[in-house]
């Protein structure tokens, strides 16, 4: 992993905080600077200066980008789920201890981490098919059938 000593004192603060603290052990803690340390990278900040200035400059627009940029990798949905678990704790962390002031998540709360997929569309020979079988089966029910179909 990253050399302990080269990594900026705010870094090192919150590795002593999961370690110590939280109790964490010493993979978790890994884990969590590791998934902290790719953020900083994707701002554009060197994780080894990492400062609580620069903490502060950090927006929604950054965290919903570096979400943009995990899906696009096509990082798998838990991945992406941990990664931002790892930022929320690391945020929390920084407001408690008075390294940052707002929290850049509030806004970019309501991004998800992961779509599925659209569901496939049906052929409109398939979907007069259904609806032919339900008049035939259920013929009272066909009209309330063809109106919750609609409104999906």
């Amino acid at each position: 992993m990253e050399n302990h000593k080269q990594q900026s004192s705010l870094i090192q603060a919150y590795r002593r905080y999961l370690g110590h603290s939280r109790g964490f052990s010493p993979h978790t803690v890994e884990n969590y600077i590791s998934d902290v340390v790719q953020f900083v990278t994707f701002v554009e900040e060197d994780p080894y200066q990492f400062s609580s200035h620069q903490i502060q400059a950090i927006t929604p627009q950054h965290l919903r980008g570096y979400m943009d940029h995990l899906h696009r990798q096509k990082i798998k949905a838990n991945s992406q789920s941990r990664k931002i678990s790892s930022l929320r704790m690391f945020f929390q962390w920084a407001i408690r201890h008075d390294y940052c002031k707002t929290d850049p998540r509030s806004a970019a709360a309501n991004t998800q981490t992961a779509q599925k997929p659209a569901p496939m569309f049906q052929i409109r020979n398939q979907i007069q098919g259904f609806f032919s079988k339900t008049r035939t089966i259920h013929h009272t029910y066909h009209d309330r059938n063809v109106a919750m179909f609609e409104t999906l």
